[in-house]
């Protein structure tokens, strides 16, 4: 839809339409003075129109999603911000982040991803096989490697979507002296993963440049 044609003139209540109040909300929403949160709200209403008309949307399905919305509100507290785990769960927030820092095209960066929502910059490093509860609470849960030879590698859906969490270990035996610097066994397994990082130079030429296509 080309938004530069939107009619701002307000057409009669009387008037209203499932054809013509889009056009109706973008007349109001075209006083705001800001360009870009104008140009926002006109996409999202069109789209969130479109998307009513298209599902043929029921009072009852609505009222669902509202009260979906209400308890996830709820839910926040000033620690835990329940809408961004939604966004999360929506594919949201990974798409933005995917957006806002693209990749050359061709180039073997590495797939970015976002920060876990219980992720803090103050955890503090802790020795291997140490606990990271901060009070020793509840049940201890062990992380480890899952062989490949696992049927679960195929039926754990976390496995089904992330293809790149599978990976083959070596040990440190094929490091030279990498056993002895740490101590530990030469069958000890080793996992290595390069890391193919993008420029910010690089990130914001690759926005702009997007941003006028």
């Amino acid at each position: 839809m080309d938004f530069s044609t939107i009619d701002t003139s307000h057409p009669p209540l009387k008037d209203l339409t499932t054809s013509n109040i889009t056009q109706n909300v973008h007349a109001i929403n075209a006083k705001c003075n800001n360009p870009r949160t104008r140009y926002l709200f006109q996409h999202l209403v069109t789209y969130l129109h479109d998307f009513a008309r298209d599902t043929n949307l029921t009072t009852q399905e609505w009222e669902t999603a509202i009260a979906f919305l209400t308890d996830v509100g709820k839910t926040c507290t000033p620690v835990r911000q329940e809408f961004v785990l939604l966004s999360e769960v929506l594919g949201l927030s990974l798409l933005i982040d995917s957006l806002n820092h693209p990749k050359p095209q061709g180039a073997r960066a590495t797939d970015g991803t976002v920060l876990g929502p219980f992720h803090t910059h103050e955890a503090k490093d802790v020795p291997h096989w140490e606990m990271i509860s901060r009070d020793g609470e509840g049940e201890p849960m062990l992380v480890g490697f899952i062989s490949s030879r696992r049927s679960v590698e195929r039926s754990d859906a976390v496995f089904g979507v992330k293809e790149s969490l599978v990976v083959d270990l070596g040990t440190v035996s094929y490091v030279d002296g990498l056993a002895e610097k740490y101590g530990v066994e030469p069958s000890t397994r080793l996992l290595t993963y390069d890391f193919v990082l993008v420029s910010e130079e690089e990130v914001k030429a690759l926005r702009e440049s997007k941003s006028r296509e």
